[in-house]
């Protein structure tokens, strides 16, 4: 297989490890408009907590993002790629870990609870695609065999967007 389309689907997949779900993994391209919805102080309080938190998975997955990018720049042969590909993976794994313990941790209002824990759900079958993938890329798995993967990911990246959408105030969350 072309080592860059294996390259530009281990990068695409990398969008996994931070909360807003972009495709690209820039923490900018992540932001949506703010919905209009009326909060109260304490619902207000944890989206903006929820929003930060977010923002930060999103940080990191634009900066593993760079580092995939800049090995494909080098052409580095198939299993060192694959090798260094899953080392920056495992990486963003420890501080993406932390970020969801520390979304786990936050006491939605009653109105929220609902949603908080259905954005948990879907972050978990997320994270679990995602370390799906990467030991597919540990194994040498082709390009191709990671095609379903990302579609699933895809599907359940829409399904969380659209919980999010039906919620207001969220900027980074999606």
């Amino acid at each position: 297989m072309d080592l860059r389309a294996r390259c530009a689907i281990v990068a695409t997949s990398i969008a996994l490890a931070g909360c807003g779900g972009s495709e690209s993994g820039g923490a900018g391209d992540t932001e949506r408009p703010l919905r209009q919805e009326r909060l109260s102080p304490a619902e207000a309080r944890y989206v903006e907590q929820l929003d930060a938190l977010c923002r930060e998975g999103d940080e990191i997955a634009a900066r593993v993002k760079g580092e995939v990018d800049g090995l494909k720049r080098r052409l580095l042969p198939k299993a060192e790629m694959s090798e260094r590909v899953v080392a920056l993976l495992d990486e963003s794994y420890v501080e993406s870990d932390a970020i969801r313990d520390r979304i786990r941790a936050l006491e939605p209002p009653s109105r929220k609870e609902r949603f908080h824990q259905r954005y948990n759900e879907l972050s978990d079958r997320l994270v679990a695609l995602n370390k799906s993938g990467r030991d597919s890329i540990a194994r040498g798995a082709r390009g191709g065999d990671l095609l379903p993967l990302r579609r699933r990911a895809n599907r359940v990246i829409r399904q969380r967007g659209a919980l999010v959408a039906d919620h207001g105030g969220f900027r980074y969350c999606g």
